[in-house]
């Protein structure tokens, strides 16, 4: 029977079943975390919830949960002790701005700002005239005086040139001649008389000598000797 029921073609109502059928076959399975996800992500929700909950009642200070944590309880007790500081510091510092008041009126600290400038003007005027008379000093040169200037030594013609360079300077009475008798041991600068010491200076500087000596007989107020350098 069943070979005879094989020979007949297949019917168009029975190839919807066989197709249905066949792709049910090859269908994979679920896998673990498909089913567990859900779970997991409603359990973790939850927790998200909560701790944000209970962390925006904990910052708000009216709510009981802040209360129970003791967040209140701490900011309480800190405040009464800068408020009592702050009260006391002012009453202390009353009696002492009386006290200083009253201290000054006794003391009168008036007279001694006016003690010290009286002093101070006094003392300045009398330094400052004394140095001015010494300048004047220095400053008298009697260019009148003789002067001879004396080769001793030196180039030909040295004698001559320092001679002119003193004329141009102002000296009236200047003489170039050559030296006679000891030489002395460099170049140097005579003046007759303690009157002659601050015209022989000035000679001295102008010609470049450094050695100054004060004789009693001279020819002329002063006399310049040359020697070679």
């Amino acid at each position: 029977m069943s070979k005879q029921h094989d020979d007949f073609p297949i019917d168009e109502f029975e190839t919807p079943q066989l197709e249905f059928r066949r792709p049910g076959v090859h269908r994979t399975k679920k896998s673990v975390w498909r089913k567990v996800m859900p779970f997991l992500l409603v359990t973790v929700l939850c927790a998200a919830l909560g701790v944000g909950s209970v962390f925006l009642l904990t910052r708000n200070p009216d709510s009981r949960v802040a209360e129970y944590l003791g967040e209140v309880a701490g900011t309480e007790s800190a405040s009464p002790e800068p408020s009592q500081s702050p009260a006391e510091e002012p009453a202390d510092e009353e009696p002492a701005a009386d006290s200083d008041a009253g201290e000054g009126t006794i003391d009168e600290p008036v007279d001694t700002p006016s003690e010290e400038p009286t002093a101070d003007p006094s003392d300045q005027p009398t330094t400052e005239p004394t140095g001015e008379p010494t300048e004047p000093a220095t400053a008298e040169i009697d260019r009148t005086s003789s002067v001879r200037v004396l080769n001793a030594g030196a180039r030909q013609g040295t004698a001559g040139a320092l001679a002119t360079k003193f004329k141009n300077d102002g000296w009236t009475t200047v003489e170039a001649a050559n030296f006679e008798g000891n030489r002395p041991s460099s170049s140097v600068v005579y003046y007759r008389g303690s009157e002659n010491l601050a015209n022989a200076e000035h000679i001295a500087e102008l010609a470049g000598i450094s050695n100054l000596l004060e004789v009693d007989s001279l020819r002329a107020d002063i006399s310049v000797i040359l020697l070679r350098q």
